[in-house]
């Protein structure tokens, strides 16, 4: 039996128990009173216990149930469980004759002990639905008489000493003590406070009766109001009282049966529990990442438990599997974006269906249908635009016109349906309601360019069902020709409609007019017009994009045009340098711009040089700022006359300069921190009085006399007078100089003599060691270079050791001043030392060698 349920303990209780303050906090002093009273009375673990402990054909239950627990704990965690005293008090209240209903207390609280220590443990998996059919075969294998053999050992509620014949609470008979001091002194530290709730405890257990519905599976209805009461504490900020509360909902709903909805509530619950345990002080980022997990594998589609799980991965430190899960949460987002789309798609199908085709399109608002039409969506283009923000075409199709959505019902629209349209839109005109007349245009227009695109489609890959519905345009080729005409008259009519419209000055409806064919045009003329309404209604930022996406950058007029949209944006340097990018490009290309956009193109110029120039004063501003010695300096106030407009005035520009939003710099928010600050403590007279006595208490250091010559030079005005200086005194001197500069005299070199630095003396290796060199005269050394270096015109050849020995004796025995002879012979004597083999001799004649030739060439 080496199952947790089925160890044995020794008399003297748990080896793990100690006195220490770590071990008592991991095990909880092994105490089955230690958790909160009041959880213990709420919690429906103990009340399961209670029942099961009460009835002797369902001791089996509860055994199971325990099992579970156990086995639900991970490796390293099923040791502490094994020897923690909560399973020897279950076994005692289940299975010892004449417990009664003080031992069901105790087994209550000993399982509702366990469900706080699993709480605290975190297991990697809580559901241990899969783990009961193992559970029963380990109860199988303890027998009653088994678990009857263990001896009953109590232990002191004060000290935790283990032995029999203690003495209980004459009130609550659910702790004992060894003695009286121990009672005191357990009485004044909890047990006053606990004594009378388990007393009601005790009284609880023996009035509980059989529930069927605790045998087996408990009420869903229980677990829901544990998961709200929960999100209520959540909501006060109460965490932990939240983690407790989610987590008793979560040992309910994991003892049903498996099915989807429970599996969901639960992941709903671990996904809450991981962002209460992400909020913790200090948060508990591990913990929240396993509870992420096990959301995601219960629920996978549950998109929140993704972002939970990147959020506890990024918390935990770990950068790499924090992008994955981000990554993997862009998938499931986007497909279930996609399932809502097509949910919607059949919903408009349905919707269009009965409208169109049931001809009741009178009996509702045609208004209705502006906000049902293709919305303006100049943002998404499926061609790869310079931003990088385009789109698929399906999906714009999708966003854009919700006609095709049912394009397979559209199919079947015929050429009087789209007549009605024509008819209303006519009547309303007629009445004077542009609106109407409007929407029933938009609505005849978009249907006209899905049904022609619906048939180009279904002849690329046809189906029985399109084929059959599309069977009365004749054949495939007549099919797509009379596709082909509808396609380029509903473009026309959609092109005169958003002229007609933006004629008007109604730029929203021209631009929902000309959306209708972006996903139809080829040249980008349509999306130039988009775009130019967007600029009308303010929104630059779509109709940068769809100028970018349409504009043909070849030639001047869109240059300028994109340009201004790029200024007039959020203004960023980002935006300016794209737009003088623009203005470049403009003056460059083969078509240059009219002269009404010449003169735009000027004028942005300017203005592009005027935000340059503010940017320029607006880093000299915060570097006034960042340099200031106080609040005065930093408003570029004086400090006797300043009063509240003026430090409001003063603090307003500056603002305006400096803030982070305006100047993108890395200093820029300190800047207007300070500024802030300065402003904070000068803006009330109060403020500045105080400000003015500490000045006057602690005057800021005067800057050096030099530091600001030094300043003053450096500036741009200091330069450019240093610069006019230097410019004047060059044309003085070029002025007042001679026409003709008298001749420069010549140079004459002289040449110094050689001179010997020392007398030289023969080397110790030498025939003639330490004598000074006399000298020879050429004769007698071009002889004897003759007959021991040169081998063809000598009688033999000579032996290496005297070969080489010669030509150093003939070298040393030269003159000193004869520089030509000592090269010569110092080349010959470097080719007989290398012609010589490698003996003592030959080592010596190489340094004899270097040796003589530095002395007779050094000056």
């Amino acid at each position: 039996m080496g199952h947790p349920v089925a160890k044995e303990w020794s008399a003297d209780g748990c080896e793990h128990q100690g006195s220490k303050r770590v071990i008592q906090r991991e095990h909880r002093g092994n105490d089955p009173s230690s958790p909160p009273l009041t959880k213990l009375r709420e919690g429906e673990v103990a009340r399961a216990a209670l029942v099961c402990a009460k009835r002797d054909e369902c001791k089996a239950v509860a055994v199971h149930f325990f099992v579970a627990y156990l086995c639900s704990l991970p490796p390293a965690l099923a040791h502490h469980a094994a020897h923690a005293n909560y399973s020897k008090m279950l076994r005692l209240a289940l299975f010892d004759k004449g417990a009664g209903g003080e031992a069901g207390v105790r087994a209550a609280a000993a399982v509702e002990a366990l469900d706080l220590y699993v709480a605290g443990c975190r297991p990697v998996d809580l559901d241990a639905r899969f783990l009961y059919a193992y559970a029963e075969d380990v109860a199988a294998t303890c027998p009653a008489a088994s678990l009857l053999s263990l001896p009953r050992v109590q232990h002191c509620d004060g000290c935790g000493l283990r032995q029999p014949g203690m003495a209980r609470c004459s009130r609550c008979r659910h702790v004992a003590y060894c003695s009286n001091g121990c009672q005191r002194n357990a009485w004044a530290r909890r047990h006053r406070k606990t004594c009378a709730e388990l007393a009601k405890l005790t009284e609880r257990a023996d009035e509980v009766g059989y529930e069927p519905g605790l045998d087996k599976q408990p009420p869903a209805d229980e677990a829901l109001a544990l998961k709200e009461a929960g999100n209520a504490l959540f909501a006060k900020a109460d965490l932990e009282a939240a983690l407790e509360k989610w987590l008793a909902a979560l040992v309910l709903l994991q003892q049903r049966e498996p099915a989807p909805a429970t599996d969901e509530v639960m992941a709903k619950i671990l996904t809450n529990r991981a962002l209460a345990l992400l909020k913790l002080r200090p948060p508990r980022a591990d913990e929240a990442v396993e509870e992420a997990r096990l959301a995601c594998r219960l629920a996978p589609t549950y998109l929140k438990a993704r972002y939970r799980l990147a959020t506890a991965l990024a918390a935990s430190g770990d950068a790499a599997g924090a992008a994955e899960a981000r990554a993997a949460h862009a998938a499931a987002v986007g497909a279930a974006a996609d399932a809502a789309a097509e949910d919607e798609e059949r919903a408009g199908r349905d919707a269009l269906q009965r409208d169109l085709c049931g001809g009741r399109l009178c009996g509702r608002d045609p208004l209705e249908l502006v906000g049902e039409a293709p919305p303006a969506h100049g943002d998404a283009r499926a061609t790869a635009s310079s931003d990088g923000s385009g789109v698929s075409r399906r999906e714009m199709r999708r966003k854009s016109d919700p006609v095709a959505r049912g394009r397979h019902a559209i199919v079947s629209l015929t050429a009087a349906q789209m007549g009605k349209l024509s008819r209303a839109s006519a009547r309303y005109e007629a009445e004077g309601d542009h609106e109407r007349s409007a929407a029933c245009d938009l609505r005849r227009v978009s249907s006209q360019l899905a049904l022609a695109a619906v048939q180009r489609r279904v002849y690329a890959a046809p189906t029985d069902a399109e084929f059959a519905a599309i069977a009365t345009f004749g054949p495939a080729d007549e099919g797509r020709r009379k596709a082909a005409e509808l396609m380029e008259r509903a473009m026309e009519e959609c092109r005169a409609l958003g002229d007609a419209h933006f004629s008007r000055g109604d730029f929203a409806l021209a631009g929902r007019c000309w959306s209708l064919g972006l996903d139809h045009d080829d040249v980008g003329d349509v999306w130039c017009n988009v775009g130019v309404c967007y600029r009308n209604v303010g929104r630059l930022k779509r109709a940068r994009r769809c100028f970018r996406g349409g504009a043909d950058l070849g030639h001047g007029d869109a240059c300028v045009e994109l340009a201004r949209l790029e200024f007039q944006g959020r203004g960023g340097p980002a935006d300016r340098e794209a737009a003088a990018a623009l203005c470049a490009q403009a003056r460059a290309v083969a078509t240059p711009p009219r002269a009404a956009r010449l003169a735009q193109l000027d004028e942005l110029e300017a203005a592009l040089a005027r935000a340059q120039l503010a940017d320029m004063e607006a880093l000299l501003a915060e570097e006034d700022i960042l340099r200031a010695k106080c609040h005065f300096e930093v408003l570029d106030l004086p400090q006797k006359q300043a009063t509240c407009e003026a430090v409001k005035q003063a603090y307003r520009a500056a603002a305006q300069e400096v803030h982070p939003d305006h100047l993108d710099h890395a200093d820029a928010a300190k800047a207007f921190a300070r500024l802030r600050t300065s402003y904070e403590a000068l803006q009330t007279n109060g403020g500045r009085t105080r400000h003015l006595m500490l000045l006057r208490r602690n005057p800021p250091a005067r800057p050096s006399v030099l530091l600001k010559v030094l300043d003053e030079a450096g500036s741009t005005k200091g330069l450019a007078a240093a610069a006019a200086v230097f410019i004047a005194a060059e044309l003085l001197r070029l002025a007042i100089a001679d026409d003709e500069p008298a001749p420069a005299a010549p140079v004459r070199t002289f040449t110094p003599e050689r001179r010997a630095t020392a007398t030289p003396r023969a080397p110790a290796f030498a025939s003639n060691a330490g004598e000074l060199y006399g000298g020879a005269t050429s004769a007698e050394v071009d002889a004897t270079v003759i007959f021991y270096l040169e081998p063809e015109t000598s009688a033999g050849d000579p032996d290496p050791e005297l070969y080489a020995s010669c030509s150093i004796d003939t070298l040393c025995s030269l003159p000193s001043g004869d520089d030509e002879r000592v090269v010569a012979l110092s080349a010959r004597a470097r080719r007989a030392a290398a012609a010589a083999p490698p003996c003592e001799n030959y080592l010596q004649a190489e340094v004899a060698v270097e040796t003589a030739h530095g002395w007779l060439t050094t000056d």
